[in-house]
């Protein structure tokens, strides 16, 4: 009943504002599907303060006492099913073996903690599956940088601020190609795009920036400049032009 009350609202809101305002075209054709007018809801997409991230690979590593030769993945996100923390445990576990020195580190809290924990225990992966918890933004940005790359297995995802954040890192990103991450995604040109649990895609995509650290880099840079685009200032400026929108369809 709550849901059904919830969804009633977001489409009531949907068909009866002057003006509608999504973060991914994906959010864009979802609402479009609850039959709200298309002329009247903008995409004004999502933004990160690159300032924040100050710290070098290196510099981060050399802080959260990280050996250079480790190999460290980074996933971040809300503890739960539809994010796939535990399928990638498993994918992780296939390739643990033949890579003595890789790490999964996995930042966030929520109700699938202890079946993780579990998970972890039963596939003797304590010491290189790590749950970290909830950290402060700053640490988990820390993280982020001194990671060899980022890992998002969701399956579903409006938009991710958080693959924003960590191409701001420049860390390679590996994303499902879900909702609206391939509207900031390109891939092999600034990150790497797979299915849903797609374990295949998943482990080949992990090899290649392990093995290939000039695709690696490029995916990086790449990422680096994109992120560039997401702007508070941006983000602020199309708010406001909105706003002008709407306060001309009043006054009209």
């Amino acid at each position: 009943m709550r849901v059904e009350l919830l969804q009633f609202a977001e489409r009531y809101v949907a068909w009866h504002a002057r003006r509608v305002i999504v973060p991914s075209e994906y959010l864009k054709r979802l609402v479009v599907g609850w039959r709200a007018p298309e002329k009247k809801i903008s995409v004004i997409y999502n933004s990160v303060e690159i300032a924040d991230i100050q710290k070098e690979k290196g510099a981060a590593r050399a802080d959260l006492e990280i050996g250079a030769d480790e190999e460290i993945l980074v996933s971040v996100g809300r503890l739960v099913k539809w994010k796939g923390f535990s399928p990638l445990i498993d994918f992780f576990s296939e390739l643990a073996p033949s890579r003595p020195r890789l790490k999964l580190v996995i930042i966030g809290d929520g109700p699938e903690k202890d079946a993780l924990k579990t998970k972890i225990w039963q596939e003797e992966m304590e010491g290189r599956v790590i749950l970290l918890g909830k950290l402060p933004r700053e640490k988990m940005l820390e993280y982020v940088t001194a990671a060899d790359m980022f890992i998002l297995n969701t399956c579903y995802e409006g938009f991710s601020h958080q693959i924003i954040e960590v191409m701001g890192a420049g860390t390679p990103v590996i994303s499902t190609a879900i909702g609206g991450n391939p509207e900031v995604l390109r891939d092999q040109e600034n990150g790497i795009l797979v299915a849903y649990n797609d374990k295949r895609a998943i482990k080949e995509a992990i090899e290649r920036l392990l093995f290939d650290t000039v695709f690696a880099e490029k995916l990086g840079k790449n990422g680096r400049k994109t992120a560039r685009d997401f702007t508070v200032e941006r983000m602020m400026q199309e708010l406001i032009n909105e706003l002008r929108v709407v306060r001309k369809s009043a006054n009209s």
